[in-house]
């Protein structure tokens, strides 16, 4: 039905639809003047609107800029319906990625096309406005310099799964404390001074009560106090969080950590180019 009313001259009356997910939260809002009931899900009216979609080798053309209202002065009168959705990114960012789901459908249609999918690389704020710059899902497998490199330190994250990649538990290293100080990006909690391991380049994590999870770096560990590297509302005394340690990428910490077997560096690497055209 949509394809027909789509290449129809006179009887075509488009509405777009937006999908935005961050973990277990979504938002939906639609180009329409009147709330849209797809499923379980309804589009409210927001003012919203999109660039054109392309598909062409360059991948910076392929973003995709959603335009929306937001009052940047936290005091405004009657804000828009997108103004909770905004505050995700103000003043500190979210842990996660932001997908973005763009739909289109006809009046009177009992379903919608996807038209594009993605997720948002950047938030731009004016006085009265939120630009999102969006990349489309096919970016990340373009992306060029993805490739595994010959290197002596293993490069793979730690803690990711799969063929090929670290597949260290995280749970098997989790340090559960609770926030006895804050001072800025400092947090101090008794239960890390007994972290079996450093906790430099670790993270830690919370839940919120919405059910969204929040993560930041570690970025330096002296026994009973951690620096992460920015901050959030939640970072309080009383919060409850799991610190993970991080690691250095070298042999000696994968047999500290028994997992030798998936050691992704290349542990006897030639110092020396044999291809140099000097003989050794």
């Amino acid at each position: 039905m949509f394809d027909l009313r789509e290449i129809s001259r006179f009887f075509g009356q488009p509405i777009h639809l937006f999908r935005f997910t961050l973990g277990p939260l979504s938002w939906h809002f639609t180009t329409a003047s009147q709330p849209v009931v797809l499923g379980a899900e309804t589009f409210i009216p927001a003012g919203i609107s999109r660039s054109a979609v392309r598909e062409t080798s360059e991948r910076k053309k392929n973003q995709l800029t959603i335009t929306m209202p937001y009052a940047l002065d936290p005091a405004a009168a009657d804000p828009p319906p997108t103004q909770s959705f905004g505050d995700i990114w103000r003043p500190y960012p979210p842990s996660d990625r932001v997908f973005v789901t763009c739909m289109a459908m006809h009046r009177g249609d009992a379903d919608a096309a996807v038209e594009w999918m993605g997720h948002v690389v950047q938030p731009e704020f004016t006085d009265t406005q939120l630009k999102l710059t969006c990349d489309p899902t096919t970016a990340r497998r373009r992306a060029k310099g993805g490739g595994r490199r010959a290197q002596r330190a293993c490069e793979v994250p730690v803690y990711s799964q799969g063929l090929g990649q670290c597949n260290l538990l995280k749970e098997a290293f989790a340090i559960p404390a609770v926030a006895t100080a804050v001072a800025g990006l400092t947090v101090t909690a008794a239960e890390l001074a007994a972290a079996p391991l450093a906790l430099d380049g670790g993270f830690i994590e919370w839940t919120l009560p919405n059910g969204l999870i929040e993560r930041r770096t570690i970025m330096s560990h002296a026994g009973t106090t951690i620096e992460l590297d920015y901050g959030a509302f939640a970072l309080l005394p009383g919060l409850e969080f799991i610190a993970y340690p991080g690691c250095p990428h070298t042999w000696a910490a994968c047999e500290e950590r028994g997992n030798t077997d998936n050691y992704g560096g290349c542990l006897h690497l030639p110092s020396k180019n044999p291809w140099s055209g000097n003989p050794p």
